[in-house]
């Protein structure tokens, strides 16, 4: 259950830089 929240903050943090660039 951590395992798949870390992977889903960092696809959410990598689609905020991803808009930001």
């Amino acid at each position: 259950m951590r395992r798949e929240g870390s992977k889903l903050r960092s696809f959410q943090l990598l689609q905020c830089v991803l808009g930001r660039n």
